[in-house]
């Protein structure tokens, strides 16, 4: 993050659309083109959310400072949400606009909020002197980017967790409804001792379970543990959390698998919806090398199949890809998945040759799994 929006060159957002005045405050964003900004993971500020880009930074996990403005709706409904995601800052005088920006320190501000979610956290876990000697080593190994988007809640609940069974080997496992009136997903959360194949072994269970990941988030601890959070959904694309007995099973298999415990060789057959049959176009793959986080980033538009995250990650283990992070979405018949990966050996972004030969691979394997299912089940 950098210090001060000093060091920010200023550019006006193509899509203004804040009313009568032209806005003044989204050439606050920087030099890059839009697409640019969001995969570097750069800062953004906005002064309204009725964008597509403010909604698409969101999807995107990018910090964002809201400005609470003359013509900001104090009133939305999604205010109290996005305090816990956004960094808001009240300007009364419009002309005081630049003025206010140019003395914003966003290391500062990031660094504040991450302390309140910990406080917060930390006012939800009860005290024992040997607890918070743990809980402080493993806050520690924890990164910004996961406190940042955790709620305190959430942070308390994963935290307490661990904690329980800190010295232990086995994987911690958490499966939990999310929703404000009524649940829309369930979350099941990971932590073990890292390894190979994590992804694969997680998404090969779920995918035996006939769950599919809507959204996952991947992440690695510095006492290399894996702290990843998956939100899925059933076949009838609905929560399974007040489901005990199905989750109690699946606790079981997940962490038998990860363990090793678990022969997952023996996949059920895949049954493709007539809808989804006729739903045809062909694999796209877009890797660009992102050099804040040092990973490539690998895009992917391909149609919804079952098992095919699976697949994927098998494809990464062939060709000797390291899966770093991942952010997944689903929507209705065709997935947009974004990947960070890197060379698994020397831990780097993808070279050219080898990125070009990856794009080819995912391409080519994935259009063929997909004709050949929709041939065989239309004969």
């Amino acid at each position: 993050l950098k210090s001060n929006t000093k060091e920010l060159l200023y550019r006006a957002h193509p899509e203004t659309i804040i009313g009568i005045k032209k806005n003044p405050l989204e050439k606050f964003i920087n030099k890059l083109s839009f697409k640019e900004t969001i995969q570097n993971g750069n800062i953004c500020i906005f002064d309204s959310t009725s964008t597509s880009a403010f909604w698409e930074c969101i999807k995107n996990q990018n910090p964002i400072i809201l400005i609470r403005h003359y013509n900001v709706d104090d009133s939305s409904m999604f205010l109290s949400r996005l305090e816990k995601r956004c960094e808001i800052i009240d300007i009364k005088d419009p002309s005081k606009t630049v003025e206010i920006l140019n003395d914003l320190n966003f290391k500062k501000l990031s660094n504040n909020s991450i302390e309140k979610i910990k406080s917060d956290a930390m006012k939800l876990i009860p005290k024992t002197e040997s607890k918070m000697k743990y809980l402080n080593e493993l806050w520690h190994s924890f990164g910004d980017d996961f406190f940042s988007r955790e709620t305190p809640n959430n942070l308390a609940r994963y935290s307490e967790a661990i904690l329980k069974s800190y010295l232990s080997k086995k994987p911690i496992i958490l499966i939990k409804d999310i929703g404000d009136d009524k649940p829309i997903a369930t979350e099941i959360f990971v932590y073990c001792k890292n390894q190979e194949m994590v992804f694969s072994k997680i998404a090969r269970v779920l995918d035996r379970y006939q769950i599919s990941i809507q959204d996952a988030r991947l992440e690695t601890t510095t006492n290399d543990h894996t702290l990843d959070t998956f939100f899925v959904l059933d076949r009838q694309k609905n929560p399974i959390g007040e489901d005990a007995i199905l989750c109690k099973n699946l606790k079981r298999d997940l962490s038998s698998s990860l363990l090793g415990e678990l022969n997952m060789n023996v996949i059920a057959p895949i049954k493709v919806s007539r809808r989804l049959r006729q739903f045809k176009f062909k694999t796209s793959v877009t890797l660009t090398n992102d050099r804040s986080k040092k990973m490539t980033r690998l895009d992917l538009v391909t149609p919804d199949r079952r098992g095919l995250l699976v697949h994927l990650s098998q494809i990464f283990l062939k060709h000797s890809v390291n899966l770093e992070n991942a952010k997944i979405a689903t929507l209705g018949e065709k997935v947009e998945d974004t990947f960070y990966v890197t060379q698994m050996k020397s831990r780097q972004p993808l070279n050219k040759e080898d990125s070009n030969k990856l794009i080819n691979v995912i391409c080519s394997e994935l259009d063929m799994r997909n004709y050949e299912k929709t041939s065989i089940l239309n004969k």
